[in-house]
């Protein structure tokens, strides 16, 4: 049986936070999309956070909800963000 991982993609952006999560089917080189969402982001603008505690639960709260979507727990995560 082929191994298979939860994954996300996560897009901290100044406006909003962006998540895509799948499964990822490593003998097939497939990810199948489960669920993505895009929530308001707050603590960052132009790629710079201005206030951690706000950007981390603007984070904090698209992984709770992904989370909640998909019905699994995600095990690998990959990051973008612009900005120094």
């Amino acid at each position: 049986m082929a191994k298979q991982l939860v994954v996300a993609g996560l897009d901290i952006g100044s406006s909003k936070v962006c998540c895509v999560a799948g499964m990822s089917d490593e003998e097939a080189g497939i990810v199948k999309i489960l669920g993505a969402l895009a929530i308001p982001c707050e603590g960052i603008k132009a790629g710079a956070v201005l206030d951690i505690r706000e950007a981390a639960l603007s984070i904090g709260k698209a992984f709770e909800e992904i989370e909640k979507i998909i019905n699994k727990k995600i095990g690998d995560i990959i990051v973008a963000m612009r900005g120094n």
